[in-house]
């Protein structure tokens, strides 16, 4: 399992580091900032999911994916990164986790975004809408990007997470969540839209 966070950690790092050298490369931009205090703002708004896996969810990846699709990689990867160190610190004040918990989680998120930010503009070739033209249909191409983009993200930001809890449960990765593993109910990667996961307590996993 270190070895394993350690992993995620280390991409994570890596994704967060050409993440800002991507912003440092372009001319700075005052909706950055919106972006930014609309991510923290959003997330700070929850609506419970469940007492028993310890879930919310709130609207900040609204935020995230906007920002990600109309300025890059670059400005998704530190939006979630902000919003995953506010969760993150509210856990290691109130709750206590673990150092390397904390670093799991500040790296996991960014790396998701990242990575599937990554596909859809170098690989599908979607040029960020403030940079690139539009066409004549913009709200239909701006439709196809978030479609994409969230799939990506959802399956990389559920599996970081799955495979975390299945080395922790010391158990199968396609069991978790199934109602197969004694803890597999804790996990929300079955959610059916891309959330912020954090990891809680081991086996435990905490939305923004």
């Amino acid at each position: 399992a270190q070895a394993y966070i350690l992993t995620v950690v280390g991409l994570g790092l890596f994704a967060i580091s050409s993440a800002s050298i991507e912003l440092a490369g372009k001319p700075f931009n005052s909706q950055w900032l919106w972006f930014a205090a609309l991510t923290l703002l959003s997330g700070a708004l929850h609506v419970r999911l469940s007492d028993s896996a310890k879930a919310s969810i709130t609207i900040s990846e609204t935020f995230v994916f906007a920002g990600t699709l109309a300025y890059g990689a670059g400005l998704g990867t530190i939006l979630v990164l902000l919003d995953a160190a506010a969760v993150t610190l509210l856990l290691r004040i109130r709750r206590g986790i673990s150092w390397h918990q904390v670093a799991f989680n500040l790296a996991a998120p960014p790396l998701s975004v990242w990575g599937a930010a990554t596909v859809l503009f170098g690989v599908v070739g979607v040029t960020p809408i403030s940079y690139g033209q539009v066409g004549s249909d913009p709200g239909a191409r701006f439709v196809v990007g978030l479609a994409i983009f969230t799939i990506l993200y959802f399956l990389l930001n559920s599996w970081l997470i799955t495979l975390a809890v299945s080395l922790a449960q010391k158990t199968a990765p396609w069991k978790i969540g199934t109602g197969k593993s004694p803890r597999s109910r804790q996990l929300l990667g079955r959610m059916p839209m891309p959330m912020l996961f954090v990891f809680h307590e081991g086996v435990r996993c905490e939305r923004s």
